[in-house]
């Protein structure tokens, strides 16, 4: 007897219609003073993303999200320094702001900074000791992981071979 797969076939994209371009003109002309930019939007998201329209939805609501909050860049696109096609090739960071922009490259800093080995010498000797590799180079952190009432627990990692484990206080 042959099988029947009861799983349904994913279904191709629908490519992107009139509609979706009307769409994109009606959202994106409101944002400048000029109506033109919008159509110029929909027509250049229509070119890149014309078999796609579930791509072209989500690149109009990524531009839509990013210019209303990125003045200068609005501001540039109109003072035509700028041009329609190079915003549309834009990824999210370069359509942020510069606060977003600043957030962004913090953020990324601080996790270059925990991938970075430690320092041992510069730990003091810890009052525990590893239970792997026996070094009193101990990095401790105090958390709640229970209720109020109850005392914090410390977590504990050794700095030399990266063990960790949990101890109440």
């Amino acid at each position: 007897m042959p099988r029947v797969s009861l799983k349904p076939t994913p279904s191709p994209s629908s490519p992107a219609t009139q509609e979706n371009k009307e769409k994109a003109i009606k959202f994106l002309g409101k944002l400048f003073k000029d109506a033109k930019f919008g159509d110029q939007f929909a027509d250049e998201l229509f070119e890149v993303h014309e078999k796609d329209s579930e791509a072209f939805n989500t690149h109009l609501r990524m531009l839509l999200s990013n210019l209303k909050k990125n003045q200068k860049l609005k501001d540039s696109i109109e003072k035509d320094e700028v041009t329609v096609k190079e915003v549309v090739g834009m990824n999210s960071y370069e359509l942020a702001d510069d606060e977003v922009k600043k957030l962004k490259n913090r953020v990324m800093k601080d996790e270059e900074d925990k991938k970075k080995p430690l320092d041992i010498s510069k730990i003091p000797d810890h009052e525990f000791s590893c239970p792997k590799c026996s070094s009193r180079k101990i990095q401790e952190t105090q958390v709640q992981l229970r209720s109020a009432d109850e005392p914090m627990t410390r977590i504990l990692t050794c700095a030399n071979c990266g063990f960790g484990w949990k101890r109440s206080c």
